[in-house]
């Protein structure tokens, strides 16, 4: 079982090497938006489940891979938008 700061560690990973370029932001929002925080919780799940789609029977490989791919840009698409909020001015 992962510790509270490995498992922030890999949540700030998984964010972060999809968005470095909003890094401060990322930071900030993650110290004052427990949505963000739960989305990016998410996203750093479904990669890992993404990763290890391959231990699936082959029967269920595909499905499941299409599955968790689908999830993962839901997440991705529903953090731009949180970053993009969050850096509007106001």
């Amino acid at each position: 079982m992962k510790t509270q700061t490995e498992s922030r560690q890999a949540i700030l990973s998984s964010v972060l090497r999809r968005f470095s370029e909003h890094e401060f932001t990322i930071h900030r929002t993650l110290e004052t938006d427990q949505t963000f925080v739960d989305l990016c919780e998410e996203l750093a799940v479904a990669e890992a489940a993404l990763a290890n789609v391959d231990q699936f029977p082959p029967t269920v490989r595909s499905e499941r891979r299409a599955e968790w791919q689908d999830i993962v840009e839901r997440l991705l698409k529903e953090i731009e938008v949180a970053l993009q909020e969050k850096r509007r001015p106001g």
